[in-house]
């Protein structure tokens, strides 16, 4: 795709396809998927997920990139 095609899938995928405040200051659509995410993670790999649980190891700054890209 070229470079102003892009530009415009991306203006529409944030302005009209994403929910509204989606990259706000609280970021909190990406907060929302985030645990989305973790529900996913435990009910497909629930053995990945107790082990996550049980070390506290937090998810959130591992997977927080991946909503912002």
């Amino acid at each position: 795709m070229d470079e102003e095609p892009a530009f415009w899938t991306l203006s529409a995928l944030i302005e009209d396809i994403l929910p509204p405040n989606y990259y706000s200051a609280s970021l909190l659509g990406g907060r929302i998927d985030q645990q989305v995410f973790q529900s996913c993670l435990a009910w497909k790999l629930p053995k990945i997920y107790e082990v996550f649980r049980n070390t506290n190891t937090m998810l959130e700054p591992v997977i927080c990139p991946w909503f912002l890209c």
